[in-house]
């Protein structure tokens, strides 16, 4: 998927949501040892075991962190790519569980952090499962199902849709958003999307 998007040597990108790793090491290899690959992830089991993979394979460049649900635990424009797949309908039912107890959602917060840590012109690839998809995992069951809600709160924050990229074995969406140099509005819009 790397050289689809053009991910090129020196790049740095924050795999949100890495799991086992599928993408963040291919990313590693593709930026070489000028860029870096920070592998995201909130479960501490997953984390233990990226980091042995990491130490098998000396993939140096690769860097898996411990994070929140709505922070990618960056530096304010030090990232050229953020890769999230299958995180958005997690984050979707995150926010319904915390609707019901009266706690505010993690999604605006998530994306305000995804503009403040993408240099400008950065690049958003979000990838899930297609609402079209038939046997759609009891995880993902929101996956899909409120894309514009998230387009509103993506363009709120200042991201432009470019694209999309065929579905994988027709299961997977994948979008592709640049961060324009438009100043974010303000958050109740946000929090609204509208």
């Amino acid at each position: 998927m790397g050289a689809l998007l053009g991910i090129q040597p020196g790049d740095d990108i924050a795999d949100l949501g890495a799991g086992h790793g599928w993408f963040s090491f291919p990313f590693a290899r593709m930026v070489g040892s000028e860029g870096s690959v920070v592998a995201l992830e909130i479960e501490p089991a997953v984390i233990s075991l990226l980091e042995h993979q990491v130490r098998v394979t000396g993939q140096d460049n690769l860097r898996p962190v411990l994070s929140r649900p709505d922070s990618l635990m960056s530096e304010p424009g030090s990232l050229e790519w953020i890769f999230a797949a299958e995180v958005l309908g997690l984050v979707e039912g995150a926010d319904a569980r915390r609707a019901r107890r009266g706690e505010p959602p993690l999604a605006p917060a998530l994306f305000q952090d995804m503009r403040r840590s993408l240099a400008p012109g950065g690049t958003l690839v979000v990838s899930g499962v297609s609402p079209a998809f038939e046997n759609l995992p009891r995880y993902a069951s929101g996956a899909g199902r409120e894309l514009g809600l998230w387009r509103k709160m993506l363009d709120a924050e200042g991201f432009q849709q470019l694209g999309s990229l065929e579905p994988f074995n027709g299961d997977f969406e994948v979008q592709i958003f640049r961060l324009s140099g438009e100043p974010p509005r303000d958050e109740d819009s946000l929090r609204s999307g509208g």
